[in-house]
């Protein structure tokens, strides 16, 4: 059966929903460790181990899931960068368009939950040029008591870090290669340039939030969605429609619950911990991915309306959290026991961050992501070639 020519940019159908998931599990993390703190006066137990058993280290070791977000911007962002490098029919992305759709999709809300911040809990003793930091996406850079109140808005720091350089990297890297060896020659030299990266950042370290230098530090969680994006552009086409594909697929999702058993339960080095994080969270994402390669389709347990819904509104619902979390403290202080103050608190601040997060979604970012320009464009394929015949032509009619 024909299945046609794919795109080279096809929309990843499971991204918002692994978004959405990984937002789930961030809020759940956070409603977690604040109330561990406040239940046991500022003391918390070694993975939890004390407040909530058998269930505290798994829980505990959810904390690598932000890094998720870090490998999906990796393949979504690195994805047409890298797509110029190693694919002939693919131009380089328009590097001005790009910036201004980055600058669109992040700062009217990132902005708007730095005002609402300041306006509920003032500078909380802070210096305001240390807090105007916050509105160029360098706080992480020198921090002070502001900052606790926006824990969180340290990603979006080193998510800048990356928009920054995935272009100064990539755009030369695509003039100078282009038309030099193969596809998967230049595939090839890309995922070495990522293992270079990788190792670098794990051996580094410097990967606390409260770190400045954290946009290092973490660099190595980006690395397993470029990497998926570099093997897009070789494998893809090879995938589709085969079976393997598939077995390929559940595969890899075993790859990532067996790398967080073991990061969980048996390697404690931090580095090594990092190196199974990484590999994690780069299965969790190409288990989904590797699936539409071969099918070009998704798991219904992702491809649900709910799921999309909830991803899209995910970046507001994850702005929204930290602060809903820090206004409800006096109610988590009823509680004397963990779990009992889970089954109460989360559902409560999922759901008030989750109506923000539409709030946000309607009226700050989808007017915003309604001024967007292209700038992944492929080139358009060759017109065919007709084939000789004895009849003649008919003449072309004119489009007016």
């Amino acid at each position: 059966m024909d299945r046609g020519v794919r795109k080279l940019n096809e929309r990843f159908i499971a991204g918002d929903p692994l978004r959405g998931i990984a937002c789930f599990v961030v809020v759940f993390w956070h409603v977690t460790v604040a109330l561990a703190q406040i239940t046991g006066q500022g003391k918390i137990s070694p993975g939890f181990k004390a407040e909530l058993g058998v269930a505290g280290l798994p829980i505990a070791h959810l904390a690598m899931i932000v890094m998720f977000f870090f490998a999906l911007s990796g393949y979504l962002i690195g994805r047409p960068f890298v797509a110029a490098v190693v694919r002939e029919d693919a131009r380089r992305p328009n590097v001005r368009s790009y910036a201004r759709n980055r600058v669109l999709r992040i700062v009217p809300a990132y902005w708007g939950i730095i005002l609402l911040t300041i306006l509920l809990v003032g500078l909380a003793g802070d210096r305001l040029a240390r807090v105007m930091l916050f509105f160029f996406g360098a706080h992480v850079y020198w921090q002070g008591p502001f900052t606790e109140r926006i824990v969180h808005a340290w990603t979006l720091d080193v998510e800048i870090v990356f928009y920054l350089l995935a272009p100064l990297l990539l755009v030369p890297l695509a003039r100078v290669l282009r038309g030099r060896g193969t596809e998967v020659q230049r595939a090839g030299l890309l995922l070495a340039g990522c293992a270079a990266i990788a190792i670098g950042s794990i051996a580094f370290g410097h990967d606390s939030h409260k770190d400045g230098l954290v946009p290092l530090g973490v660099a190595w969680a980006f690395t397993p969605g470029v990497g998926l994006a570099i093997i897009e552009c070789v494998a893809r086409d090879r995938l589709d429609g085969r079976a393997l594909g598939r077995w390929i697929a559940w595969a890899l999702v075993a790859i990532g619950v067996t790398a967080f058993v073991a990061h969980t339960w048996y390697v404690d080095g931090h580095r090594a911990q990092n190196l199974l994080a990484g590999i994690a969270v780069g299965s969790f994402l190409a288990g989904p991915l590797v699936w539409q390669w071969a099918t070009r389709g998704c798991w219904r347990i992702l491809d649900r309306p709910f799921m999309h819904w909830f991803g899209i509104r995910a970046y507001g619902i994850y702005l929204t959290h930290v602060l809903v979390l820090f206004e409800l403290r006096h109610v988590a202080k009823n509680f004397n026991s963990l779990p009992v103050g889970i089954l109460v608190m989360f559902p409560l601040i999922l759901g008030i961050s989750t109506v923000l997060g539409a709030l946000s979604y309607r009226w700050i970012e989808l007017p915003f992501l309604q001024r967007r320009l292209p700038w992944r464009t492929a080139k358009p394929p060759a017109e065919p070639i007709a084939a000789p015949s004895a009849a003649p032509p008919e003449p072309a009619k004119v489009v007016v």
